[in-house]
């Protein structure tokens, strides 16, 4: 599957989102950043419905930043209510 297109991903930093991802895992989150060079973005991940994912590695899905390779994004697309 080819990565999801970088320029779209622009489109969001700085924005609240709703992501699907390719394992399952749907997450509300606000974009942090988006690199093209290491193909990832940076997510404040407000809400997933895989809590567990984050809980193995130790941590709380709110504790920290997480990166996402732009190959494990299903789809995105904007939250209905942006802060305002």
């Amino acid at each position: 599957m080819p990565s999801y297109d970088f320029d779209k991903l622009r489109e969001f930093q700085g924005k609240l989102v709703r992501i699907a991802t390719t394992e399952g895992e749907i997450i509300a989150a606000k974009v942090l950043s988006v690199d093209e060079e290491h193909q990832d973005v940076v997510l404040e991940v407000l809400s997933t419905n895989q809590p567990e994912r984050y809980e193995r590695l130790g941590k709380r899905h709110l504790e920290a930043g997480w990166v996402m390779p732009f190959e494990y994004i299903l789809h995105i697309d904007f939250e209905e209510k942006q802060g305002g």
